[in-house]
């Protein structure tokens, strides 16, 4: 897979004096890329895959849409094997499935959605096996409001490490099970050491 380096993109652009400021410092504040973790589907979990993904920075491949799935609300373990479900404003539906360090890509060259639009989902739940299938039992989380027109779930859904009732800047990152106080814990499997990415 080709990729590009965003700080040279970004100054190949603005030497070009087509820069967009906002955009622009947007893109600096996600810092270096992680040396330990090649450019692509892995990296960077948890921050705006379009924001870079997107014709104006040039990064490839282009995304219309883009997250990361973390099992909970305060601990950022990320969930490998989730289906994350999508509904445009048309009807037309997409699906796609999270990687071992909870990233997912929708390539905009295989779904253009025209936004809102809706989506779910379905993950494995540890420690609840289905007795029909023997394997873990899959629920499914809605998100109650639409994607409005920002693919990246990091848009919105800051991964700032605090539990969605601790702040007022974002609804927190984009997990699977609310953790409140005095109930059992849900303990979702860390990153196999094969994974590719790095939290």
């Amino acid at each position: 897979m080709k990729t590009h380096s965003y700080p040279a993109v970004l100054g190949a652009l603005l030497a070009l004096g087509c820069g967009n400021p906002s955009v622009d410092a947007k893109v600096e504040l996600l810092g270096e890329e992680n040396p330990a973790v090649e450019p692509g589907p892995f990296h960077r979990p948890g921050q705006p895959c379009v924001l870079c993904h997107s014709t104006y920075v040039g990064a490839n491949p282009e995304l219309s849409v883009g997250g990361t799935i973390f099992g909970t609300s305060r601990k950022r373990l990320p969930v490998e094997a989730a289906t994350v479900k999508l509904w445009d404003s048309t009807g037309d539906y997409y699906e796609t499935t999270t990687n071992c360090i909870g990233n997912f890509q929708v390539e905009k060259e295989k779904w253009d959605p025209s936004f809102p639009l809706h989506v779910e989902i379905e993950y494995p739940l540890p420690g609840e096996i289905d007795p029909k299938t023997g394997l873990p039992q899959r629920k499914v989380a809605n998100m109650g409001t639409r994607i409005s027109r920002d693919g990246s779930c990091a848009g919105c859904h800051i991964d700032n490490g605090l539990d969605i009732s601790e702040t007022q800047s974002s609804p927190g990152r984009v997990f699977c099970v609310k953790e409140t106080a005095g109930a059992t814990p849900v303990i979702f499997p860390p990153p196999a050491a094969t994974c590719a990415g790095r939290l």
